[in-house]
């Protein structure tokens, strides 16, 4: 799918393509994706403000980050979304929100349990 349209099919369910935030969930989310293979999209965009990277369903810059080296490149000025997985691992990579790729979505716990 385009990144557009995981957007709204997790918006769907209630939730978000995945936001990353530290290292420690980057890793987990690669671990998982592993087990399925190919690249993934997540909420990261500079399609809004060229160079200025933030997630778009809060609109937060990414504090957090795991470019792969000398990403993000925004190569031949068409690379607005943020994918991760397949040759990159563990790194993250801009592509063209056209690309058809798999999704993460995120939801969030409303009612977590605190022991």
């Amino acid at each position: 799918m385009t990144w557009d349209t995981p957007s709204a099919s997790c918006q769907a369910h209630h939730a978000e393509l995945a936001v990353i935030e530290t290292n420690e969930e980057n890793t987990f989310i690669w671990s998982e994706m592993t087990k399925l293979g190919g690249f993934f999209w997540l909420d990261g965009t500079d399609k809004f403000s060229e160079g200025q990277w933030e997630w778009a369903s809060t609109g937060e810059p990414l504090d957090y980050s795991n470019w792969f080296p000398g990403e993000p490149n925004n190569s031949n000025g068409q690379e607005d979304c943020l994918l991760t997985g397949g040759v990159y691992k563990t790194f993250w990579n801009d592509s063209p929100c056209s690309n058809q790729i798999k999704y993460i979505c995120e939801k969030k716990l409303e009612n977590p349990v605190v022991g």
